[in-house]
């Protein structure tokens, strides 16, 4: 008798399947840093660190939610914790960028600081109430 394809394996098969494609954009981000820093390497040290950190702080932001699929694969309930992780690490990604460009305003820092603050809150707020360990690294 052949087994039943249950809706869990659904869940789990397509949670593979954003993994693989999440590892692919990481490694694609990756490539595109290398690419970016030696692009930059003739226009200064200060294009060199903008390509480097912009680029990284993406990687940042695609482990993030790497981690956050991997942990709902897994049927860990931290996931949440790891998506607003994750837009935290993207709004500060924003925030660097746009002092690197110089096309910030001070409504711009002040929204994008009114989030994190949310966000942090709701991340703390959730934290306790679940009584969940701080991740080790």
């Amino acid at each position: 008798m052949r087994p039943k394809f249950t809706e869990e394996d659904l869940v789990r098969y397509v949670s593979y399947v954003i993994q693989a494609l999440l590892m692919v954009g990481l490694v694609f981000v990756l490539g595109d840093t290398v690419f970016e820093v030696w692009r930059s390497l003739t226009l200064g040290p200060a294009a060199v660190v903008e390509a480097t950190v912009d680029n990284a702080l993406l990687a940042v932001v695609l482990l993030e939610i790497l981690m956050s699929m991997i942990d709902f694969a897994r049927g860990k309930g931290r996931s949440v914790v790891y998506v607003m992780d994750a837009t935290l690490s993207f709004i500060l990604r924003e925030i660097i960028i746009e002092i690197f460009g110089r096309t910030f305003t001070v409504q711009d820092l002040a929204a994008y600081g009114a989030l994190i603050a949310v966000i942090s809150l709701g991340r703390f707020i959730l934290v306790r109430s679940r009584k969940w360990e701080a991740p080790t690294p």
